[in-house]
């Protein structure tokens, strides 16, 4: 890990220690969603709340092939047009200038 948007060294030790922990606690959460359709069974604010963090994961270079139920559920919350908009309106507000 670096200085965010610095452009600073990266620290090797610590991104495959991150990569390692996100493997881990994905491959908890892939074997939770066992024949579910979302984190506590019907939809609530847990997926909202999780999905707006692994929405990032492609983006920070993390891969979710082995997670199947991981990468379905995510699809289908990312899929509802309310989270769209909420991830739109956040990157929105992180990138003021963009355009």
């Amino acid at each position: 890990l670096g200085p965010l948007g610095q452009g600073g060294a990266t620290n090797p030790a610590a991104i495959a220690a991150g990569c390692a922990e996100f493997a881990k606690l994905t491959g908890i959460l892939d074997a939770a969603l066992e024949g579910r359709r979302y984190l506590a069974g019907e939809l609530s604010l847990a997926d909202f709340a999780l999905a707006a963090h692994y929405s990032l994961a492609s983006v920070a270079g993390l891969d979710m092939t082995p997670f199947s139920r991981v990468s379905a559920w995510l699809a289908r919350v990312l899929e509802r047009e309310s989270m769209r908009r909420a991830l739109s309106e956040a990157q929105a507000t992180l990138r003021p200038n963009a355009a």
